[in-house]
């Protein structure tokens, strides 16, 4: 067992022998013996089928290493490469699963500089060696989960905070609420680089009894985004011009409470009906809503944004460009050889000038986890936290694959365009989704590694997000490689 099996062991033992689950109501008992369930499944899936996957695939390296030493033929370092991962994959040993991933990373950044027919060929295989693997992983993990990983309640960032502190900040943001307290202030679970709670009050006379706070985490883990301070600033903004966001309230920026400034917003109806990897029932009402809300988003004139904001003082490509770069760094510092992420990598940074035919107002998250759903229609649009100034397509091809679940891809467009939204064209949306399917890949991964790291607690949360989700944007990317290369 490695030590990440170890911990999910741990915790399964302690979830298992809670003495609370015996003192819980029926609601939070479901809840309590799903997240034992999803522990189950992952360690199940580590221990069982992972070795087995791993040696399909270390089998099917072993079978085209010859090929690719043909190409090499005259270069001896990187017939050298090649015939070690011939030496290590014909073991078919799983423990070398990592090591010849990495070799086949190497030699497939290689083949592509050879840019023959062959060599092309052989990329492709490899993409689809990794693409197959994601499959496979999924595939075990669904047949072994006896509900969605989505029951996981556990909140990925919290934090310690003086009750009293917030109550006095509230009350001195609004002075006529003589009479307010706060009588609750619970953490939700999901966020990575954010903390949001509940805030319950009593004694209102025009507040409404709950808020929602959003704040900083003390460290992002890596994940960037913006401050609340300037999420505050652009909602004002988004509230003023009619997008259909929570009015925001008040800001805290001394970090008084929280030890990092926060942001308080009315609460909104709804309810979240799926993420970017978790696909909700077909719902052609909801899907045409949310195309309409987007294309309200990139009708704001950017004229009025102000230079502060991020990519205000950059063209589109070179902001992509440094995006690109970053991203593929913490792709590198988490030590996951990858040949689909780096074809991938590789196509973006070849083509980046197809970004700047287009520019205004990017959300930069806009996906069903950042949508509240009210009567199958949108009653606000969160976490603006990777706002910025460039392509809207962005936003449209990080929306693909939710879209395609709720309507189709063409009728979603169609209602964006009817909305008032510019249609780009088909090479802005084609860069725009393989962008957003490999930036999120990248950040699966990181959730899992900061999680192993004990930087967030979110244990459910991020095993379901850095395993299973990653084998999706395996999955993905090899599908819009396929289309592209």
């Amino acid at each position: 067992m490695n030590n990440q099996q170890i911990r999910i062991l741990n915790s399964l033992k302690e979830a298992c022998f809670d003495p609370a689950l015996h003192q819980s109501t029926e609601a939070k008992l479901k809840a309590q013996l799903a997240d034992v369930g999803v522990l189950a499944t992952h360690l199940l899936v580590d221990l069982i089928d992972v070795p087995e996957i791993r040696k399909q695939v270390v089998s099917e390296l072993a079978a085209i290493a010859p090929q690719i030493e043909k190409l090499f033929s005259d270069r001896k370092r990187n017939t050298e490469s090649v015939q070690e991962l011939a030496r290590l994959a014909a073991t078919g040993d799983p423990a070398h699963f990592e090591a010849c991933m990495e070799i086949a990373c190497s030699l497939q950044l290689e083949l592509q500089k050879l840019a023959s027919s062959d060599a092309n060929a052989l990329v492709k295989r490899l993409a689809l060696i990794e693409g197959e693997y994601g499959k496979r992983i999924l595939a075990a993990a669904a047949a072994r989960t006896p509900k969605p990983a989505e029951t996981a309640t556990t909140a990925a960032q919290t934090k310690q905070f003086d009750a009293e502190k917030l109550n006095q900040f509230i009350i001195r943001s609004f002075p006529e609420e003589k009479d307010l307290r706060v009588v609750d202030a619970k953490f939700l679970s999901g966020g990575s680089s954010k903390y949001t709670m509940v805030i319950r009050l009593s004694g209102v006379r025009q507040l409404p009894e709950e808020l929602v706070l959003r704040g900083d985490s003390a460290s992002s883990a890596g994940f960037g985004g913006a401050s609340a301070v300037d999420e505050f600033r652009l909602l004002k903004t988004m509230y003023e011009q009619g997008v259909c966001v929570a009015k925001p309230l008040a800001v805290e920026t001394s970090g008084d409470v929280f030890g990092t400034p926060f942001m308080l917003v009315e609460r909104r109806p709804g309810v979240m009906i799926g993420h970017m990897f978790h696909m909700p029932p077909p719902n052609r009402t909801t899907g045409r809503d949310i195309a309409a809300k987007l294309a309200a988003i990139h009708r704001v004139p950017i004229d009025i944004l102000g230079d502060w904001m991020r990519g205000a003082k950059v063209s589109t490509s070179t902001q992509v460009a440094a995006t690109l770069e970053e991203s593929y760094k913490n792709w590198q510092a988490l030590q996951r050889p990858s040949p689909l992420f780096e074809s991938a990598f590789k196509w973006l940074r070849d083509n980046v000038a197809i970004m700047d035919r287009s520019r205004g107002l990017v959300h930069g998250d806009y996906g069903l986890n950042n949508l509240l759903i009210d009567n199958e229609r949108v009653s606000a649009i969160l976490d603006w936290e990777f706002m910025h100034i460039g392509n809207p397509a962005y936003d449209l091809g990080y929306f693909y694959y939710m879209a395609e679940s709720l309507t189709s891809w063409q009728d979603f467009l169609e209602a964006y365009r009817e909305a008032g939204g510019t249609l780009p064209s088909q090479e802005e949306l084609d860069y725009s989704i393989m962008f957003a399917v490999a930036r999120l890949g990248v950040m699966t991964c990181q959730a899992e590694a900061a999680y192993r790291s004990g930087v967030t607690d979110g244990l459910f949360i991020s095993l379901a997000i850095g395993r299973n989700c990653h084998q999706q944007s395996l999955s993905r990317l090899h599908a819009l490689l396929n289309k592209v290369l």
